[in-house]
């Protein structure tokens, strides 16, 4: 899982990558290759206009800079295609084929809340007890007269516990072990695993109660963690091009190389990430659609190749009334249909996974790009393209008519505090929003005084005084409401 870092969009060379746009070389039905053309040709955002047409995979890729992408499809319950894009190193001139390997980061919390569920299953630990009773070669600092915390916990993001996410490491610094970093200690670079609030009341994610139940497996089991994956759910589920640890290039898989917003090359290619439990999978998207197939037919009790039903049907649940963490997995309503679903962000990756429980469905999208948004796009149109019944399709806005003089009224420099500043340009019948450290993006106008972007979900309020002048902005995103005084 990445941490601390902020993704731009940046506009490749067109013709480079339309020279290099990867595809591979699988043979397909002429129907199902008509519906990956579809599929390559109807990427959307959530919000459209009416006068913005659908984008090609390969203009998105461009427009995001992602170097390299890689797509499996379920449908009927079994994988229907899987296909490499663009490349997984570019220096090397080596593209992306099916079975290129890319970091799940935190998608690998699914796997290894599948590999918990199992111990529990097998009777070994209790979901619901203290987690020191399965530690022992490091205990949870509890304050005087804290509730105990249950691995029950860390799977949900319920534990009430900090650190989000982990940087990683480049090869030629030294590596903590795990419970160096749980202690915050060097080598590590993140901060001790401590206590925010009591457990069982709200969800926050945390990667650090993730970490604590990978020394958990390894102290029940007496096992290195990557052993007990491999041999308990990888090789049941046939992932046979996945592995939990440090890439090496002597196993003769090939590793896509991660690469910045700006499609640079991460320093050292990629990092490593001794947290294995929160970010440390190397995988494929077919591989992750076979974790997906089993798990839908496992809700089904078709299949028990690791979980029985009710164990899976606790992957498939949420575990407090007001979030849609489960254990392991987040869980997504859309019309009558219920998703489970987990996305991930290690330096210079990105990826998401989305199946149906009932339905059969389902994608994996992974890329070696610091820009996610060019996976949401890509599961809308997986989704008008093989007919998830209820998932959101684009919203199709009207312009509000608007003339380049009336623009001109909002243009100036939009101050929330001295180091933070949003600029405002106009375009072409739109406005230009500037971020910091940020391209600016086009934001439309949808009433007099608001408009929304099309690369990011919210709104864009512009507030006038009694004198009909604009003096502020408000940035309407996520729940929540950011103003800004126009001070240029």
């Amino acid at each position: 899982m990445k941490a601390f870092k902020i993704s731009g969009i940046l506009v490749l060379g067109l013709l480079t990558l339309a020279q290099n746009f990867s595809l591979a070389q699988s043979k397909f039905s002429k129907e199902t290759q008509q519906k990956i053309e579809a599929v390559e040709s109807n990427l959307a955002a959530s919000i459209m206009t009416k006068e913005q047409p659908t984008w090609t995979l390969q203009e998105r890729m461009e427009a995001y800079n992602v170097q390299g992408l890689s797509i499996a499809v379920i449908d009927g319950g079994e994988i229907q295609w899987a296909k490499g894009y663009g490349f997984a190193d570019v220096t090397s001139n080596t593209k992306v084929e099916p079975n290129t390997l890319f970091q799940a980061a935190s998608i690998s919390k699914s796997l290894n809340a599948m590999a918990i569920l199992k111990l529990a299953q097998d009777q070994k630990i209790n979901l619901d007890s203290d987690i020191n009773d399965y530690l022992t070669t490091w205990k949870f600092p509890y304050e005087a007269g804290s509730k105990p915390i249950s691995t029950a916990h860390l799977l949900s993001h319920t534990a009430g516990l900090n650190v989000h996410g982990f940087p990683g490491y480049r090869f030629d610094e030294p590596k903590p072990s795990v419970t160096q970093i749980l202690n915050g200690e060097s080598p590590s670079n993140t901060e001790a695993i401590n206590p925010l609030f009591e457990p069982g009341i709200r969800y926050q994610y945390s990667g650090g109660g993730t970490l604590i139940s990978q020394l958990i497996i390894e102290d029940v089991t007496h096992e290195k963690y990557s052993n007990f994956l491999k041999e308990t759910v990888l090789k049941p589920l046939q992932m046979t091009n996945s592995f939990f640890g440090a890439a090496d290039p002597k196993k003769g898989f090939v590793f896509a190389t991660a690469y910045e917003s700006d499609g640079t090359e991460v320093e050292g290619k990629f990092h490593i990430y001794p947290e294995l439990a929160p970010a440390g999978l190397w995988t494929t998207p077919t591989d992750l659609a076979k974790f997906i197939i089993e798990t839908q037919l496992s809700a089904k009790n078709q299949s028990n190749k690791v979980l029985n039903q009710d164990f899976t049907k606790l992957m498939l649940s949420t575990f407090i009334e007001s979030s849609n963490v489960s254990m392991g997995t987040f869980i997504e309503k859309h019309g009558e249909e219920l998703y489970f679903t987990h996305s991930g962000a290690n330096w210079g990756f990105n990826c998401i996974y989305i199946g149906g429980i009932e339905n059969g469905k389902g994608v994996v999208i992974m890329t070696n790009s610091d820009n996610p948004q060019i996976l949401y796009e890509i599961v809308t149109s997986v989704a008008s393209v093989y007919n998830w019944e209820g998932y959101d399709l684009p919203e199709i806005k009207e312009l509000y008519p608007i003339s380049d003089d009336q623009l001109k009224e909002y243009i100036g420099e939009y101050s929330i505090n001295e180091q933070i500043k949003i600029n405002i340009a106009t375009g072409d019948k739109v406005l230009m929003l500037t971020l910091p450290g940020r391209p600016a993006f086009e934001i439309y106008p949808e009433s007099k005084d608001k408009f929304y972007p099309i690369l990011l979900p919210g709104q864009v309020e512009f507030v006038r005084n009694d004198q009909n002048k604009i003096v502020k902005l408000i940035v309407h995103a996520n729940g929540s409401s950011t103003s800004a005084n126009k001070t240029k």
